[in-house]
């Protein structure tokens, strides 16, 4: 690790698992390569999406394909060991058991890679939606050398893959989370990494176990959102939601039924940096400057003038004890400065329910009445109906799950190339 990173542990990990492919891969356009291609994700999308194994007859009812084909499409996914058969279920009938199926797990795993300010993260995900590995690394990346952090990060994921949890998996594709804007393999800016047009494919391309695979990059905002979905599928639905989060680079999506909204170059859902105030709040004005520099957790330390060392935790705790007068007011700047953004998103694409992240999740039952102030004074119709305000149900670091999910669906879509001939497939 370079100078300013710490060390970590690799470890295994058992979260609920999320749903992987949402309704999504439901409506994924049917390609034109082959009619076997389209068939085969489309069989493999049914038993991904359902909320339990299903039967091959389920399948045809579902599908519209005949009995003949499901039974030799699942036959082709059984032998890459993309599904598994499932023990029967106890029968009273006569007859042959009817093994149901489901996403195999432990047998292909996506690489999920993020960098932000204070940390570099990885882990490996499974097409049942297992974390089977996950390793975190701190470290003070603020105004960084790219060259050495990328090399930081080219360590940990070699760490991973060769790991004993990756033994006997096979490596899909990886995915790398940036907090900034991204264009195809570059990063065009990450204001608090300092970094500038940094071509991250090219560079973690030339390792051989990361180049040999797809590999993608995306932004930490839309990336978390993702993994919020997926794991909302298997709770409380879905949906469609905004997300907010962050760390000291905050980060935005919104999520319709179960989708990523984003543009086509990635250069949205970096709101951290859209400059805020310059209105009274608590009888005091509320200078102007970018959204992190009110709700990322390094600023909002400096301004409640705590050491920036305080954790989160310590953080929540102060707020609760109401004993930091400078703390209280900076937790009301930072309401005010949220929820002037907050109110923007709301009138440009209104969601039933916003969801906040990562810091934001923390300090959310602190700045909440200050967001709906925001929303009630700004929204046109704010005064009669609002969004519902709610923290995450993801942990820390999220975005590098929802990248690896991200490659797995993308794996799924396309299940021919990627899953059941893989060898066609590379970079």
């Amino acid at each position: 690790m370079s100078a300013r990173g710490g060390s970590g542990t690799e470890r295994a990990v058992h979260p609920e698992r999320p749903r992987l492919g949402g309704a999504g891969l439901l409506r994924q356009p049917v390609r034109q390569q082959s009619l076997r291609h389209s068939n085969l994700a489309l069989v493999a999308s049914h038993i991904f999406t359902a909320d339990e194994p299903v039967s091959r007859a389920q399948i045809v009812a579902a599908s519209g394909l005949t009995r003949a084909t499901v039974s030799r499409l699942v036959e082709a996914l059984l032998a890459a060991a993309v599904v598994e058969e499932r023990e029967a279920p106890p029968s009273r009938g006569a007859g042959r058991p009817v093994r149901p199926l489901a996403p195999a797990a432990g047998t292909h795993v996506a690489l999920g890679l993020e960098v932000n300010t204070t940390s570099l993260g990885g882990c490996l995900v499974d097409l049942a939606g297992n974390v089977v590995a996950e390793r975190v690394v701190d470290g003070d990346f603020f105004a960084s050398d790219p060259t050495a952090v990328l090399a930081d990060l080219v360590t940990l994921a070699e760490a991973l893959l060769t790991g004993p949890t990756a033994s006997g998996r096979r490596h899909v594709g990886s995915h790398v989370s940036l907090p900034g804007a991204v264009d195809k393999g570059t990063i065009v800016v990450a204001r608090n990494l300092g970094w500038h047009d940094v071509d991250i494919l090219g560079r973690l391309g030339e390792n051989s176990r990361l180049g040999e695979r797809p590999l993608r990059l995306g932004s930490v905002g839309p990336m978390s959102a993702l993994a919020e979905s997926r794991y909302r599928e298997t709770s409380s639905g879905g949906g469609s939601f905004a997300w907010v989060s962050g760390d000291n680079s905050i980060g935005s999506s919104i999520i319709v039924d179960g989708q990523l909204i984003t543009d086509v170059k990635g250069w949205d859902g970096n709101v951290g940096s859209i400059p805020v105030g310059g209105t009274v709040v608590g009888g005091r004005p509320l200078e102007r400057h970018p959204l992190d520099d009110y709700v990322g957790r390094r600023a909002l330390l400096r301004r409640a003038g705590l050491p920036t060392t305080t954790t989160i935790d310590e953080l929540a705790d102060l707020a609760h004890a109401g004993t930091e007068p400078a703390l209280n007011a900076a937790l009301a700047d930072a309401g005010a400065a949220l929820g002037e953004v907050v109110a923007t998103m709301m009138t440009l694409v209104s969601t039933p329910v916003v969801v906040f992240g990562d810091t934001l999740a923390a300090i959310l039952p602190f700045v909440a009445e200050q967001i709906d102030v925001a929303l009630r004074q700004r929204l046109p119709a704010g005064h009669v109906v609002r969004p519902l305000l709610e923290a995450s149900i993801t942990s820390s670091h999220a975005a590098m799950r929802g990248g690896a999910l991200s490659i797995l669906e993308e794996a799924l879509a396309d299940a021919e190339r990627w899953l059941v001939k893989p060898d066609v497939l590379s970079g």
